[in-house]
Parts: structure tokens; sequence; C-alpha cells
């Protein structure tokens, strides 16, 4: 007779799968265990153990020719999205010359800015700073910029999520380590739309450059939803927990505010990872010389009414 043995895998109870495309646990091989069949075909990639010591339970890249690939084209356009993995790198290469490795990412397929904005890739980038997480749409990025935020080669949880809601690129929300933290960091150029093109389907451990950005390390748990995964959902992926409440959950959000240039003379910028609904000028004495509502992440206010001096600017 013949014994046939199932290879069955089945998604953690602590992972939501309301809008659950694809999810990667590497367990033993790189099968799609969401059931939707997005299965990764490994090149190089070696079995190693993850966060929690388990053997075999995670994979190894090693930095220059290693990667997985899948047939999945996660959400494109401006839709709504979210990606997580965990990983551990073990050195910082320069395989092509610049200063990021590509975790997992799609869209794009060449680094020329005439493909600005349409990939979506989940990196780490090391250029004049300690190495920091980002996501990197091709001649535009947006990154965690805390000193709080930056990555060293241990175990750390990574996810991006983005709805239209958020506004432009460089409002993609970014969590590290069950806190959010992201700023407006716009790469060669000013704020404009996610457009994730279908170039490259989704690619793990290298991006789908002219140079591929190979990671160098472990990489493990890779989630993509078709939706915005809020805090709670996030919490439990990072504790791997199936239990949150508003007592216990760890992670903030932090709003960061940008104004310049200063000092001004006939124009003032005011940028925010959040919806700016108002904001008010004032003198040294506490006058209001300016007062006006707005519902965007960024405002260009003329001042060239007032006189020179030193002002307060309030921004709700």
């Amino acid at each position: 007779f013949l014994t046939l043995q199932a290879n069955a895998q089945t998604v953690p109870p602590y992972v939501d799968t309301t809008g659950l495309i694809a999810w990667y646990p590497f367990t033993g091989n790189a099968i799609d265990s969401s059931g939707h069949g997005f299965n990764g075909s490994v090149l190089g990639a070696t079995l190693t153990a993850d966060r929690f010591g388990n053997l075999s339970s995670a994979y190894q890249f090693n930095g220059s020719s290693s990667k997985i690939n899948t047939s999945l084209i996660p959400p494109i356009g401006n839709a709504a999205r979210t990606i997580s993995c965990w990983f551990k790198y073990d050195s910082l290469p320069h395989p092509c010359g610049d200063y990021g490795l590509c975790i997992v990412g799609y869209g794009g397929n060449n680094r020329s800015c005439i493909q600005r904005c349409k990939n979506f890739s989940l990196e780490i980038s090391y250029t004049s700073y300690p190495p920091r997480v980002n996501v990197d749409g091709i001649c535009i990025a947006t990154s965690a910029s805390s000193i709080h935020d930056t990555v060293d080669n241990s175990w750390h949880f990574f996810a991006a999520v983005y709805d239209p809601s958020y506004g432009n690129f460089h409002n993609i929300r970014i969590y590290l380590d069950g806190t959010f933290d992201t700023t407006t960091t716009v790469v060669y150029g000013g704020s404009s739309l996610v457009q994730t093109d279908t170039l490259s389907t989704l690619q793990i451990g290298a991006g789908h450059y002219d140079c591929l950005r190979y990671f160098a390390g472990k990489i493990d748990d890779i989630g993509v939803w078709n939706r915005a995964l809020d805090s709670c959902e996030l919490f439990k992926l990072y504790h791997s927990t199936t239990g949150c409440s508003t007592a216990n959950i760890a992670i903030t959000e932090k709003i960061y505010i940008d104004i310049y240039p200063n000092p001004a003379t006939t124009s003032l910028t005011v940028a925010s990872t959040s919806k700016i609904t108002a904001i008010t000028i004032s003198n040294l004495i506490g006058q209001h010389l300016y007062d006006a509502k707005y519902n965007s992440p960024e405002v260009q206010i003329d001042i060239a009414t007032l006189s020179a001096g030193i002002y307060f600017v309030k921004v709700n």
C-alpha cells in the first residue's frame, strides 16, 4: 500500500485572517500557509532557527545571491495594505554601492526614477546614521527616524501599513518592535502618492532593482494583508498573543511636524505625519496674527505681510 504524508500548515491564532493574502511561517519550507497557494521558490536560502530557537523555522540569506521568489502581487496602486515580517541582519554589505538591504518587496523592477513610487519594499537603510528600517518606493522613501528606532543585529518586528486616508507615500506607517514612528523623510523630491506597480511579484531577501540589495541575515513570519491592520492586530503579531486590550497595547503613535524654512521670509511650509486641522501664528506678546483651518498633512502659508521678528507656530 502507499502511505501519503501531508505537510499541512496553519495560520497561528494570533494572526488576523481578515484580508490576509499570504502568510509565510517558514516552518520547514516556504509554503504560503494562508491557503491561497502563493508558495515561495527558495533560491539559495537555507533553513535556520527562528527567534524562539526552533530549528528549521526561519530562512538564512547570504547577502549575495540567495532569495525566495513568489508569484504573489500584493495590493497595487493606491490600495490599502499591510506587510509584516521578523528579521535579524548578520552584516551590512553594500551590494548595490548604496546603503540598503531589502527584506521583502514588490512593484518596481529597477532603480530608475522613472519608476518613482512604483515600488513597495521593506528595507534596512544605513547611510550616514545607524541602521534604520524604511519603506522604499524607488527615488522616494519614508523611514523611522527616532534614535529609539535604530536596529541592531537582534531579531526585530517590522510592519509597513498603508491606507489611502493616510495621505502620501511619506505617510506610510512604520511599526518597529511595537512602536509606530514614521517621519516625512522623502528622497529625491517632494511628497507623492503611493502608486505601486505590477512590474514584479513579491520577493523575499532581495529587491527587484537592477542591483538586488540582497539581505544578509535571517527572515521569518512574513504576512501580507489587503487592508491596514490596527494597533491591536499589530500588538498580537509582535507579542504572538491572542489577547489585546487598550490597557496593554504598547504601540504608541507619534506625530512628527516639520516647519521650514527657518528663518522664513515670504512663505512657510508645515508638514506632518498626521493631518493638520488648524494653524495659529502668534507674536511674543500672545497676539494671534494668523488663524486658519485645514485638512491636509502639508500646508504652505504666505507670511510676506509679517514683520521681521520671532513668532510661535501652533499646529493642531
